[in-house]
Parts: C-alpha cells; sequence; structure tokens
C-alpha cells in the first residue's frame, strides 16, 4: 500500500498514484520477462486506486507502534486490488475523472463494495496495446 498527499495536500496525488501503479505493473512485467521461465511461474499483480480523506496515525501500544492509514479510500483501494487481475489497475470514478484526459479506461461496473453503502463506479485502465505486449 502506498500514499500520496499523507504528510500534507498534494495537489497531483492522483497523478502521483496512478505514476506507481503504472510502474508496478510495469516492473513486475520485467521481473517476469527475466525471471518466469527459470522459476517456471510468473507473479502477477494487480492493483486498486482510491482517493479520499484518510486518518495517519500510529497504531498499538507504545511498545510496538506501526504507521496506520484508516478510511474508506483504503478501503475501497483494497476492495478493488482483491478484484484486479494480473496486470490490471482498476480505479474509483473520482480517480478516473482526474486522470481521464491522460489515460485511456473503461468503465468495467457499477457494483456495490462489500462493508460501504451505495454502489461504485470501477474503472480498468488500459495501456495502448494491451496487456499482451507485455507477455
Amino acid at each position: 500500500m502506498a500514499t500520496f498527499g499523507g504528510s500534507g495536500i498534494q495537489s497531483d496525488h492522483v497523478d502521483r498514484a496512478m505514476a506507481a501503479a503504472i510502474g508496478l505493473v510495469g516492473a513486475n512485467e520485467s521481473l517476469n520477462r527475466r525471471h518466469a521461465g527459470e522459476w517456471g511461474f510468473r507473479l502477477d499483480v494487480g492493483v486498486g486506486v482510491a482517493s479520499g480523506a484518510v486518518v495517519i496515525g500510529a497504531v498499538g501500544s507504545a511498545d510496538r507502534s506501526e504507521l496506520g492509514v484508516l478510511g474508506d479510500a483504503v478501503n475501497v483501494a483494497a476492495r478493488l486490488v482483491m478484484h484486479a487481475g494480473p496486470g490490471q489497475v482498476l480505479m474509483t470514478g473520482q480517480v478516473y475523472r482526474a486522470v481521464s484526459a491522460m489515460l485511456q479506461s473503461e468503465l468495467t461496473s457499477q457494483s456495490a463494495v462489500r462493508g460501504r453503502a451505495g454502489t461504485l463506479e470501477i474503472y480498468r485502465m488500459s495501456l495502448l496495446g494491451g496487456r499482451g505486449d507485455l507477455a
């Protein structure tokens, strides 16, 4: 998990998140190209991107605490990751509208997300040439 803008308002947080998502998918594909033959399997990664208000702080006891991020955007992104196929980047409608001029995406569904009231627009990013060019 990664956060962008957690230490203050960052006007380009969505752009940074999408760049990280594309970089993650690309780095994974590069790793597979180099090693899948010797490993005998491929590593697959899917990414979920959501934007919204979150709470960041220390979670745990004074002896053992970790930085935690809580909020609807965190939960939605985690659900998107669970539904993302290999090499896919799924995003919410809010994220799509922020990057629609830069990336080609398609509405995959307007579905309910477990633990959340109402429906959510879910978009899948399409890389030029598609995943077939990366395999």
